[in-house]
């Protein structure tokens, strides 16, 4: 290299450089992120040459120029091309965005190219070493090399790399940042960062003509529903160059709250593209990369030549179009379980489908291709003609529509609303069909999604947990489910996913997930084949695995003791009232319409896709807010009479209330004798589980108030004496669960026990014959009175002595004792069992047969007298130890 190329390549006053060069640069409108990266490849780099390929941001300018010796560089019209030999790329891999510094690029292996980038995947130079991590700043990435190759940095340099992270990281706060700014923020703070520093620098206020295009940007923007997703799009003219445009778009959404903005503001001979996104469905660099910029996912920025205000807003929201990953796909809301009738089906075949499975249009097929519909305006109507024999063909209405999966929500409203449809089938074509999109659920969609924007503009904004069509359960998730179930569900969703089968988490836990409570259980619904999914997620995960094809349900069992029940979502059919259920494939919606109560009909969605989303078709989510227990429907109760007892459960366990009409449909089925039709089984089934609630009185009150405990025999009306009893049984059950006995307890035969006190003998048998009840409760149940009688009977007459109060109570069970401390109004009485529970029944005596029989008694019944001696002695105290509780038995034995 010449002296003169030399000298054009330095500052005035610098060091020489030798004739290999290694430049150091960064894209076109540095920031404080691209200028931090420059810093530090220069420390990466020693001996290289810093250059900028053209303006920076004015507050870097005035950063640098306040601290000259900071970052030593060269103007880019100084720099001899020729003679460098190796570039360093620094918050980009793209050569159309280095200005002239791209001549060096050419031809390809020329030089030697390094980029360190922390945006997606670009065009990167050919043979170029490439440094890309998804970080939020790419200056998080140098201070990571910084800090692995044990460079030591001075506090103005820690500073000026922390400006860099703050930056482009919204102060740690944007939705890209990522642990690893954290830790790299750290690090120089630990190395002297000056934060006020930083603060001073971030937080500086608007210039007059940045203020002009502030109050612009809020006469201009307008937001826009894009595929689905509403896009704030503003287009204003400055009458000058506005220097840091993006600060200023940047003020305006955040308050206002945007979770997406794309503005183009034209100033000079240019249009200055500028978007920000804190959502996942646009990615702001992929927008900016259509018109020929870059950026990252939440901001990035573009200019656009040679078109009007007018012809750039167009095309802005055309690559939008192409842009916006759509909220919901016709798949997405498509059932996939199809319910049809063949072409040669009578109408009243077609009927009977209809009303099984509660629908109002049927897609008609012939040899396995979708030919018409037949609604149950028609089938009624043909009915009501006699047609009920006639082939459904005759009928059949020739307007179908069939739109591909990625439909978006725009041509679903067209197909579905404007042109007054009852469905739009999901499909290839008409012999490819994979579900059905209806006008209801189409129009559910879009309540939700309005209630959804209500609740925000009421609030404020758009709430943090708000998603179109449900609440984002995923944050709610991660804090009450384990790190293991997280991961599972997780996983379970990618491959249901990949799969293109949705699956759901469904039942209590997504209850009880609301309500802050605990819950393990993971159960799934899968829209389709469960036992394949299951077996997917077995071959990832391990485990053992439980597949019941006939049911289409699955259980994995993980080695760490977790478990996950899988079924394909199903609709049921009830030939009778109370009979046992007939099922059949559905959609989600119906598999969740099957459900007990409203509260009981929540799901959440697995898939990567709206991970976490809340599923809410029957208000389960109001009622939980409300405290309310409510059925789906009226025939609830017929169908099931079961569930009114569960209802009684769920509202004694999470202190609800049953509404009203709900109670009105229990008495209505009691009224209907429907419970007369249960086996003895599934009422005795539900009957231990309501009264072995905590608060079993209430329990027991509801079921009263509800004529539930004359539907289990016409008799069992408990008096208020009979309830008084009930409530210290109940305050009995809960001390004696204290004590963490080792044996089982029936908490339900002590309560049934209590409430069934006044009735007579033949009562109780037909009671019991009702309900016939296992081995163990049997044996507790069928002379509870005589037993409790003749307890209260011995202890009545007992002395106060621990000797005798273990005679009374020995032999038993403790739902007998439960019972006479229940039944019994003498304290004394009760004070004798407790006794006897918590510590008596414990005691035995410290000497055994063998001792006996070495003392001469011989072997037979005297040593249990003798034992039974040793242990009276014991427990009044009158014998402490081996050698008198001996002479005790002995004693005895000898008077005896």
């Amino acid at each position: 290299m010449t002296a003169r190329a030399t000298e054009r390549l330095c500052p005035r006053g610098a060091r020489a450089y030798p004739s290999r060069v290694i430049l150091v640069t960064t894209h076109e409108n540095a920031d404080f992120d691209c200028a931090a990266g420059v810093l530090a490849a220069l420390l990466l780099h020693p001996g290289a040459v810093a250059s900028f390929p053209g303006s920076k941001s004015p507050a870097v300018k005035a950063y640098l120029e306040a601290e000259p010796d900071l970052l030593p560089e060269t103007r880019s019209r100084d720099v001899d091309l020729a003679a460098v030999t190796s570039i360093v790329l620094v918050d980009t891999a793209s050569g159309e965005r280095i200005g002239r510094f791209r001549e060096i690029l050419a031809p390809a292996g020329r030089v030697s190219v390094t980029c360190y980038d922390h945006h997606p995947r670009e065009e990167d130079p050919a043979g170029a070493e490439i440094h890309r991590r998804p970080t939020g700043a790419v200056s998080t990435l140098m201070v990571s090399m910084l800090e692995a190759r044990r460079l030591t940095i001075t506090p103005s340099q820690a500073t000026f790399l922390t400006l860099g992270i703050y930056e482009d990281t919204g102060n740690l706060l944007h939705a890209g940042t990522t642990p690893e700014d954290l830790r790299a923020a750290a690090w120089l703070l630990e190395r002297g960062a000056d934060l006020l520093r930083v603060a001073r620098t971030l937080a500086r206020g608007l210039t007059p003509d940045q203020v002009d295009l502030y109050h612009a940007l809020l006469h201009e923007a307008r937001p826009h529903r894009i595929r689905g997703q509403e896009v704030v799009v503003a287009a204003v003219a400055a009458d000058r160059f506005v220097p840091e445009a993006s600060v200023v778009v940047q003020q305006y959404v955040q308050a206002t709250e945007a979770e997406r903005m794309a503005a183009l503001i034209r100033m000079d001979d240019r249009i200055v593209l500028i978007v920000r996104s804190r959502a996942t469905d646009l990615d702001a660099s992929r927008l900016a990369a259509a018109f020929g910029g870059g950026g990252h996912p939440q901001a990035a920025s573009a200019v656009l030549r040679g078109l009007t205000l007018i012809e750039a807003r167009e095309a802005l929201l055309a690559a939008l179009r192409d842009t916006v990953v759509p909220s919901v796909r016709a798949a997405d809301l498509a059932h996939p379980a199809l319910h049809t009738v063949t072409a040669n089906s009578t109408v009243d075949d077609a009927v009977g489908i209809l009303n099984r499975y509660r629908i109002n249009a049927l897609p008609v097929t012939d040899r396995g291709r979708v030919v018409g519909a037949l609604t149950r305006q028609i089938a009624d109507s043909a009915l009501h003609h006699g047609m009920g024999s006639r082939a459904v063909r005759d009928l059949v209405s020739a307007e179908i529509d069939v739109v591909p999966p990625e439909a978006d929500l725009e041509t679903l409203e067209r197909r579905l609303l404007a042109r007054n449809l009852r469905f739009v089938l999901v499909g290839d074509g008409p012999s490819r069909i994979t579900g059905i999109v209806t006008r209801t659920s189409l129009l559910r969609h879009l309540y939700e999604r309005d209630a959804a924007g209500r609740r925000a503009h009421e609030a404020g904004g758009p709430g943090a947990d708000e998603r179109e069509g449900g609440i984002d359960l995923a944050p709610m998730m991660q804090r009450r489910l384990t790190p293991r179930a997280m991961a599972v569900l997780r996983s379970l969703g990618e491959i249901a996913g990949e799969r293109g089968t949705p699956a759901y988490l469904v039942g209590g836990v997504v209850r009880d997930l609301l309500l802050r409570r605990e819950n393990r259980d993971l159960d799934v619904v899968v829209e389709g084949d469960a036992g394949s999914l299951a077996s997917a997620l077995a071959g990832r995960l391990g485990g053992r695995l439980r597949v019941h094809d006939a049911f289409q349900t699955a259980a994995l069992f993980l080695d760490d003791g977790l478990r996950i029940d899988l079924a394909a979502a199903r609709t049921e059919h009830y030939r009778r009232p109370a009979a046992l259920p007939e099922v059949s494939p559905s959609g989600l919606r119906q598999d969740l319409f099957r459900r007990d109560f409203t509260i009981n009909s929540l799901a959440v969605r697995l898939t990567p896709s709206g991970f976490g989303r809340l599923a809410d078709f029957f208000g389960g989510r109001k009622d939980l807010l409300d405290g309310k227990i409510r059925v789906l429907h009226g025939l609830s109760f017929i169908e099931d009479p079961t569930r009114a007892l569960r209802a009684v459960r769920f509202a004694v366990r999470l202190d609800f209330e049953i509404a009203r009409e709900t109670a009105h449909l229990i008495r209505v089925a009691h009224r209907e004798k429907v419970f007369d039709r249960l086996s003895p089984l599934r009422l005795r089934r539900e009957v231990e589980k309501t009264l072995s609630e905590k608060r079993a009185v209430r329990a027991v009150e509801m079921m009263k108030e509800l004529g539930l405990l004359t539907a289990l025999h016409p008799d069992l009306a408990p008096s208020r004496r009979t309830l008084a009893r009930l409530e210290r049984t109940e305050e009995v059950l809960g001390w004696y669960r204290l004590l963490y006995r080792d044996e089982e307890l029936l908490a339900w035969t002590v309560v049934l026990g209590v409430l069934a006190g006044e009735l007579d003998g033949s009562a109780r048998a037909e009671l019991l014959e009702r309900l016939r009840p296992g081995r163990a409760a049997k044996r507790i149940l069928a002379d509870a009175p005589e037993r409790t009688r003749h307890v209260v009977s011995r202890l009545a007459s007992a002395a106060t002595l621990p000797s005798r109060i273990h005679e009374a109570c020995r032999g038993e069970p403790a739902e007998t004792l439960l019972m006479v401390m229940g039944l019994t109004g003498r304290e004394e009485t009760r004070k004798a069992v407790s006794d006897y529970l918590s510590r008596l029944q414990d005691v035995t005596p410290d000497i055994d047969g063998r001792d006996l029989l070495r003392a001469g008694v011989r072997q037979g019944p005297l040593i249990a007298i003798g034992l039974d001696a040793a242990l009276q002695a014991k427990l009044d105290g009158m014998a402490h130890g081996r050698e008198e509780q001996l002479r005790a038995a002995l004693d005895a034995l000898g008077s005896s």
